[in-house]
């Protein structure tokens, strides 16, 4: 569950169709997400959608001259967390959030509540006629009149498995979904809606008028045994969260996902996408406004670099937006001043983080203030103030995730205690010995070769 405040945040819907309302269970997320969408072709075989205007349903393949990203707002109150199955949007998708809700959240074990099958079964054992009728109870899906892939009272079944799912969360008090994409912009968080009417097109001039959160509700329903099919789903849930929960807390190491193909996947994509992310866009952008020199111990090119991407890596790491993380190690230095013993002097101007974050403040602020949720910034900014400074406890991921990635990089010529870093894989990686002779070892030596592969590989140079 999260409590979704901010409606001034700009998402964005990737799409092939040509339509004026969004259909409900739509999703929204960054701009690289939707433009992702876009040039995954096979992504078009997901979906269908509406015409809005004929109520005809057709196959997304038809309409690749309406490809386009619709920038919006999100009047969300309070949304349900749920996974990034890397699958389509189908009945099965949303059986299986149901199961793993039922399974954690209620905690029935191996019963199924009534619930459940007036969801997923019941509307496929009623006449199209009643179905129809159950439909137009409420505003969320027309009947359909025409379709091109399936047959009208099969969609209409579908649309009433989805009226039914959307109106139990309701019930409960969520007015949609929230997930950590793993799939397209991986890393950041992405939103899926319940009522079309809670989605402003900024493309249209459309604007949100705030609500209330809708109110909780409990009720309890007669339960039977879990089939073999229902088992099935909930194993698939499951091990999709649990593989979450290992890479949230461990990341990816050979002995943790050597097996996990899916996993290492991700982790590349990931990785490869914020590294450009820094080179390409935020690099260029940083290297004149403060006083940090471009090169040596403490250099924009060569420390700063190393650290952007432990950083990348450690946010990866603990299951936190990587954008924030890489923004705030990417400015770290910016105010440090150049020394003729720059390579050895570590303690000389300890003034440069309070230096470096007002620079941070005013950057941030002026070319990320719409792409960061609200009181980012200041956490970015706090990270950077008192990366040098050492506590016990980090008061959050990205000061934990900035300070680690420094301190990795320094731990090469400096003994760093493991009390001073907060992420398991932090101290992984500074625990590391600087050269070892068995090439299934990993060394400090050995990790910047792969790292340097790593960045040959995709075609990324830091000059």
């Amino acid at each position: 569950m999260t409590a979704f405040l901010d409606r001034d945040t700009i998402f964005y819907h990737g799409t092939w169709g040509n339509f004026t309302k969004f259909r409900p269970l739509s999703h929204f997320g960054t701009l690289g997400a939707a433009q992702e969408v876009l040039e995954a072709q096979d992504k078009k075989h997901e979906i269908f959608d509406v015409n809005a205007e004929t109520n005809a349903y057709y196959d997304v393949e038809l309409a690749d001259q309406h490809s386009k990203v619709i920038p919006v707002k999100l009047n969300l109150c309070q949304t349900y967390e749920i996974q990034d199955w890397l699958g389509a949007a189908d009945i099965n998708y949303f059986k299986r959030i149901v199961l793993l809700h039922i399974n954690h959240d209620l905690k029935l074990g191996n019963e199924i509540p009534g619930f459940y099958d007036r969801i997923f079964s019941e509307p496929f054992s009623m006449c199209d006629r009643v179905v129809i009728h159950e439909l137009q109870k409420d505003s969320l899906y027309e009947p359909a009149q025409k379709a091109d892939r399936l047959p009208t009272n099969q969609i209409n079944a579908y649309h009433l498995c989805y009226q039914r799912m959307i109106q139990y969360f309701e019930h409960l008090g969520y007015d949609g979904f929230n997930y950590v994409n793993r799939c397209e912009d991986c890393g950041h968080m992405s939103y899926v809606v319940f009522r079309p009417e809670n989605i402003a097109r900024l493309d249209m001039g459309q604007k949100l008028t705030p609500r209330e959160p809708l109110k909780r509700h409990k009720d309890w329903y007669l339960c039977r045994g879990m089939n073999r099919e229902e088992e099935s789903h909930l194993n698939v849930a499951e091990r999709y969260s649990e593989g979450t929960m290992k890479f949230q807390k461990k990341f990816i190491t050979s002995f943790d996902f050597q097996h996990r193909a899916s996993a290492i996947k991700y982790a590349i994509r990931t990785r490869e996408y914020y590294t450009k992310l820094f080179v390409n866009e935020i690099l260029p952008q940083i290297e004149n406004i403060g006083t940090q020199p471009k090169d040596g111990y403490h250099g924009l090119y060569t420390h700063t670099f190393q650290v952007v991407q432990y950083a990348i890596e450690l946010a990866m790491s603990v299951g936190t937006d990587p954008l924030p993380v890489v923004l705030g190690a990417a400015l770290h230095d910016i105010a440090r001043i150049p020394t003729d013993n720059d390579d050895s002097d570590y303690e000389d101007d300890m003034e440069h983080a309070k230096r470096g974050a007002e620079i941070a403040h005013k950057f941030l602020k002026k070319n990320y203030g719409e792409r960061l949720f609200p009181g980012t910034i200041d956490k970015i900014v706090y990270a950077i103030k008192y990366h040098n400074v050492n506590y016990v406890s980090a008061p959050n991921l990205i000061y934990a995730c900035i300070c680690d990635a420094d301190r990795i990089r320094l731990s090469q010529e400096y003994v760093y205690d493991e009390k001073y870093f907060y992420t398991e894989y932090g101290k992984y990686l500074a625990s590391l010995p600087p050269q070892i002779s068995d090439k299934d070892k990993l060394s400090q030596e050995k990790y910047m070769q792969n790292q340097n592969k790593f960045l040959r590989y995709h075609g990324i140079k830091v000059h």
